[in-house]
């Protein structure tokens, strides 16, 4: 049927065409951008899974880049290491020298001296980024002895992203640590303090550090641990019975208190103030009313105001207080003392009668003060004190102005633990000796002048502690002066001396000092030397070896994130990538439909001319 009204046929190829145009533009799209899936709409589930895996592929150079930086610490590090080594073996042939006679030792001790510093030089300078795993100071807070190197990044159940990484424990590479003068324990591979022995085996009771200064037979070396701090030192009371809380309900509610805290000279002082919104946030309530239902929460509340009034070094407890059926605010400072004044209380609303100002009345507490510690370092190993062989110290405690002499000998240890032999066999045991001279520092049989205010402890590494029982400021207690004296009836030695590669010196002065004055005691001494030296070698080496293994695994990690990143590329592509020879056949198909579809459409729309020669 040949109609006026519709050219079917000219509505037939312009739809052709339209469909043609649109498949063209789709196929034009995928050839300027290279992808067959560039939007959520060509392919919403390719498209969210090529994103992530992108996402996850900028993750990965990430990680690649820190194990770059990681392999560069390590690499510092093992050079180091290395380096050290080197000095360590040119160390050990300049004590070897030393052995022979005639050799003028104070100028072979003058080029091991320049080498010891070369070594701490060595440790200081193997730094990389602000990371140094070889020179440490274990004292300080941002100090951890295991670092990390981020090796890994994956997605794990339910999507969830997982990090790994690679650990390494600075305790096992450390070579120098600074802390290691307060606790030897914390001492690394080359100022740690080792054992003298002699070529059996034996320990030797000379060669270890001066006499006359800090002893290094046994680990008996004193340390000051200085004055006791506050742990206390006022108290608020708080009504916890339910009664009468505290409820901040309008704007103008408000308590505040000023805060004295610190060791500084003069201490810190600041205004506290509590609001309905430090309330708010304290308890993680919105409401414009909200009530203060313990002394827990009250606790909590003065946490965020101490915090927003930028309060540090001061923490807020609870305690049972002293009146019947209320609870107590502590306020604690981890240095020097704290004094809370007494709060005011403003009442925002005239008529509130919730909001109680009596509830936060303060009640003084008083100062209280962990008591001071000081202690002798670990007890190394048995000992036998014969004849007239004697360990002494000083100590002196809280306010007194001169230090009182303790001593040590064969007739203290035999009071102590009921023998006849002289041996302290443990630590334990040494702690008892320790407190019984204590009784009678003089060793005369009086206990006239016993120090009655210590007391005496020990910790697992072995080390005696002194602890003051005074809890005032005025807590204070140091030891010091510590020497042991050989017997000169008996040549049983009384304790095992001990140095670290830091501290040797074969100098014929440095010899004589630690009790090395016969040829035979100095070639002993620098046989042992020699013994300590190699055992450091030995633990270089096994550092070393520790920084090579990990350097390996940064290196085949960083191969395996390379193949993988290469991996997760070559599978986006297969989801979203078009292929471009399958697509430029396919607008070549496309453009000749199009050029037909035009033609089409003008043959359609020119049969209405023929239509209208009917008429005519």
């Amino acid at each position: 049927m040949t109609s006026i009204n519709t050219n079917v046929a000219a509505m037939t190829a312009l739809q052709t065409l339209q469909s043609t145009n649109s498949m063209m533009e789709a196929t034009q799209n995928r050839i300027s951008t290279g992808y067959r899936v560039s939007e959520a709409k060509d392919n919403a589930a390719y498209w969210s899974i090529a994103t992530t895996m992108r996402s996850d592929n900028q993750s990965l150079s990430a990680v690649t880049d820190a194990l770059g930086l990681g392999a560069a610490t390590v690499d510092t590090a093992y050079t180091g290491m290395t380096s050290i080594k080197d000095v360590l073996v040119e160390i050990k042939a300049k004590l070897t020298a030393a052995t022979q006679d005639g050799v003028d030792r104070s100028k072979v001790q003058s080029e091991i001296g320049e080498l010891q510093k070369q070594m701490k030089s060595i440790a200081d300078s193997a730094s990389f980024s602000g990371a140094n795993w070889l020179s440490v100071n274990s004292a300080e807070a941002s100090y951890s002895s295991e670092t990390s190197i981020v090796s890994s990044f994956s997605r794990v159940g339910a999507g969830a992203i997982a990090l790994g990484s690679v650990k390494v424990n600075l305790d096992n590479l450390k070579l120098f640590d600074a802390n290691s003068k307060n606790d030897p324990a914390k001492a690394g591979v080359l100022d740690k303090a080792m054992t003298l022995v002699d070529g059996k085996g034996v320990a030797l009771e000379f060669g270890g550090s001066s006499s006359t200064a800090e002893v290094g037979t046994g680990g008996l070396k004193a340390q000051d641990a200085g004055a006791g701090k506050a742990i206390a030192a006022s108290t608020t009371d708080y009504d916890a019975s339910g009664t009468a809380k505290l409820t901040f309900d309008d704007i103008g509610d408000k308590i505040t208190f000023d805060i004295t805290y610190g060791d500084t000279t003069p201490p810190t002082t600041k205004t506290v103030a509590i609001a309905r919104g430090t309330v708010q946030t304290a308890l993680d309530n919105s409401a414009n009313s909200i009530t203060i239902q313990n002394a827990e929460e009250y606790a909590k509340v003065v946490r965020q105001a101490l915090s927003d009034a930028g309060v540090t070094g001061v923490t807020v407890g609870t305690k049972v207080g002293t009146a019947a059926g209320k609870q107590a605010l502590t306020f604690t400072s981890d240095k020097g003392s704290v004094q809370v004044a007494t709060p005011t209380a403003n009442n925002g609303g005239a008529a509130d009668a919730a909001f109680i100002p009596a509830n936060v009345a303060l009640t003084t507490g008083t100062a209280t003060y962990q008591p001071a510690v000081a202690k002798m370092d670990q007890f190394a190993g048995p000992m036998q004190l014969t004849g007239t062989a004697e360990i002494s110290f000083q100590i002196t405690v809280d306010g007194a102005t001169t230090p009182t002499t303790v001593k040590i000998d064969k007739t203290t240890i035999g009071n102590a633990l009921g023998t006849t032999d002289g041996k302290i066999n443990s630590a334990y045991e040494f702690q008892r000796v320790v407190l019984t001279a204590l009784g009678d520092p003089n060793n005369d049989g009086s206990a006239a002048d016993a120090i009655t205010n210590v007391t005496v402890g020990s910790l697992a590494n072995g080390a005696v502690t002194f602890t003051s029982q005074d809890t005032s400021t005025g807590s204070k207690i140091v030891i010091s002066e510590v020497i042991t004296k050989k017997d000169t009836t008996d040549s049983k030695a009384t304790t095992a001396a001990q140095i670290s590669i830091a501290d040797i010196d074969v100098s014929t002065d440095a010899l004589n000092k630690r009790g090395a004055t016969s040829k035979a005691d100095i070639q002993e001494v620098l046989s042992a030397y020699i013994n300590v030296v190699d055992t450091a070698i030995e633990k270089v080496t096994t550092a070393a070896s520790t920084l090579g293994s990990v350097t390996n695994r940064i290196e085949m990690q960083q191969n395996f994130l390379s193949k993988l990143t290469d991996t997760i590329d070559k599978g986006i592509g297969t989801l979203v990538d078009a292929d471009m020879t399958e697509e430029s056949t396919r607008l070549k198909a496309l453009q000749t439909q199009q050029q037909l579809g035009v033609q089409s459409l003008s043959i359609a729309n020119q049969s209405s001319q023929a239509l209208m020669q009917l008429f005519q």
